[in-house]
């Protein structure tokens, strides 16, 4: 992983805004100056993240990203074991299961 920081910027005027103004979003710096030349990083406000570099970088962030709770469970064994504990203990809870995806 790649630790890039982030920062707001202090954006130049322009045709709709007549004084600088702060971005509403972080950008790194590299990407500000090809976007919006002549804006100043507000250092107050950096924020390193860390970016995936490799393929192996990418899957280890993606089972963070896109997996349950409880070790990358899919949604029919999250439905099973919500099955499972519910006819364990009738009374207890909802009737509600947890929302399926469509």
């Amino acid at each position: 992983m790649k630790d890039v920081e982030f920062f707001n910027f202090m954006m130049p005027p322009s045709i709709w805004n007549k004084k600088p103004s702060p971005s509403r979003f972080k950008m790194d710096i590299e990407y500000a100056a090809k976007t919006y030349p002549g804006a100043t990083p507000i250092l107050s406000t950096r924020e390193i993240r860390e970016i995936p570099e490799t393929e192996a970088d990418h899957a280890e962030r993606a089972k963070y990203i896109c997996g349950y709770s409880k070790g990358g469970m899919t949604s029919e064994e999250i439905f099973a074991t919500w099955r499972q504990v519910k006819s364990q203990a009738p009374n207890a809870g909802s009737d509600n299961p947890p929302h399926e995806p469509s």
